[in-house]
């Protein structure tokens, strides 16, 4: 099932809004919620919650050299929880990924990188998502089941906050009767 864009879920939802329910002082509150942390509030998409580092102690010499590039690289812009956890997984997709964010990266003074670099990090993206995303699936779809989850919660959250914003409906003349 395809997921709406975060903004034009906000957009519908509160097209959609009635007045908030707010719990009175003896209610219980939704205790699935939970607090949230900046980043999760911040977060664009589900894999945005999940870890930004990965342990490359075991890869081979030249893909642990090729981490420290995308980490120094990727960082400049986006957490590297986004790629590190993105669904991404073929040369292809990381190839088109690396080198669109390689375009992006020229308006961005100080944020560019050579093609040489770029085809560094697809090279490391390509054979970390092959261990990580391919060899160890169950662990991956895991980890990508509850960062799904969170990302749920955190939306939630967006949406209370948003309707808790909201001024209250007002009556029409019909109601006033």
């Amino acid at each position: 099932m395809s997921r709406l864009p975060f903004a034009l879920l906000l957009a519908f939802a509160s097209a959609c809004a009635e007045a908030p329910h707010k719990p009175s002082a003896g209610e219980p509150q939704n205790p699935s919620r939970g607090t949230f942390t900046d980043k999760e509030m911040k977060a664009l998409y589900y894999y945005d919650l999940g870890p930004d580092s990965i342990d490359v102690s075991q890869y081979p010499a030249g893909q642990q050299e090729n981490y420290r590039l995308f980490a120094r690289v990727c960082s400049q812009c986006h957490t590297l929880a986004r790629p590190i956890n993105s669904p991404r997984e073929s040369y292809v997709a990381w190839k088109y990924y690396v080198f669109t964010m390689r375009m992006r990266s020229k308006f961005t003074p100080g944020t560019g990188y050579s093609p040489e670099e770029a085809q560094k990090i697809v090279d490391f993206l390509t054979y970390d998502s092959m261990l990580r995303k391919d060899i160890h699936r169950d662990e991956y779809e895991a980890l990508r089941i509850k960062l799904h989850k969170r990302f749920d919660l955190v939306i939630e959250e967006h949406m209370r906050r948003l309707f808790e914003s909201l001024p209250p409906p007002r009556r029409s003349l019909d109601d006033r009767r």
